[in-house]
């Protein structure tokens, strides 16, 4: 009877123990999975908002490229009058000043040797980018970099630059991306200038007529060539012509 009376009183005690232990359990591993989530929420804002300010500088980096670029074809295609480096033969006179033999060159089409020498000297631009991300050891870094590094153009529009997508991994959420559409805007320069020159050496036929034809250039003659300077500072060009030979003539697109 003693044995049964404290087991009737043992038994209820050991349950509310039981219901204890097991509240007590639960809540620590409740307490323990909520401040992990919260870790690992605040972690994972951290990336993001890094990941946002890469993606801010390489845009600007991109813009800044873009219009720097752009400056350098033109002045590029100024200085060979009309055509790319080394498309086309030079000669130096005895003055210093060096000029673009037109008669060793092929159809002038100074727009497409703009943007052909554009996206060559861009390239070279996004080569030099190095990502401003927080150096990390599963290489996020230099992946960052390389996106720029590696970025293409998707299509030219009029004077706007569709660039290729960018897609940034998060550090920490390899399945989940930040995705940018990079766009740029540029002035096309005005080739008129090239186009002018060319009609007027195309129909003149001596020193006297050039000049009467290209009253805004300083010409001169050597024999059968004609040397022509021009003083715009924006876009200098230095042609020679010999009018004993024929141009290549000009794309009939560039008017």
């Amino acid at each position: 009877m003693k044995n049964k009376k404290g087991l009737e009183v043992y038994l209820p005690f050991l349950a509310i123990l039981s219901i204890i232990v097991f509240t007590w359990t639960a809540y620590t591993i409740s307490s323990v999975s909520h401040e992990d989530s919260i870790f690992k929420a605040g972690e994972t804002s951290k990336y993001l908002i890094q990941i946002y300010d890469e993606a801010e500088k390489a845009l600007f980096y991109i813009k800044e490229s873009t219009r720097l670029a752009s400056d350098d074809a033109f002045k590029t295609i100024c200085d060979n009058a009309g055509y790319k480096d080394g498309e086309c033969k030079k000669e130096t006179l005895f003055n210093g000043r060096t000029y673009v033999d037109w008669n060793s060159c092929s159809k002038l089409d100074p727009e497409t040797n703009y943007f052909e020498q554009f996206k060559f000297t861009l390239k070279s631009y996004f080569q030099n980018y190095k990502s401003f991300y927080p150096e990390s050891k599963d290489g996020f870094t230099d992946s960052y970099s390389q996106l720029i590094n590696n970025l293409e153009i998707n299509f030219i529009e009029g004077d706007t630059i569709y660039f290729k997508e960018l897609t940034y991994h998060i550090e920490t959420q390899r399945n989940t991306t930040y995705n940018v559409k990079p766009i740029s805007k540029i002035i096309t320069p005005d080739f008129i200038e090239f186009n002018k020159i060319y009609n007027s050496f195309s129909s003149c036929t001596d020193l006297p007529s050039c000049a009467i034809k290209l009253p805004d250039y300083k010409i001169s003659s050597q024999g059968s060539k004609i040397y022509l300077s021009s003083e715009n500072k924006d876009c200098q060009i230095q042609i020679t012509v010999d009018k004993s030979k024929p141009l290549q003539g000009r794309v009939s697109a560039f008017t």
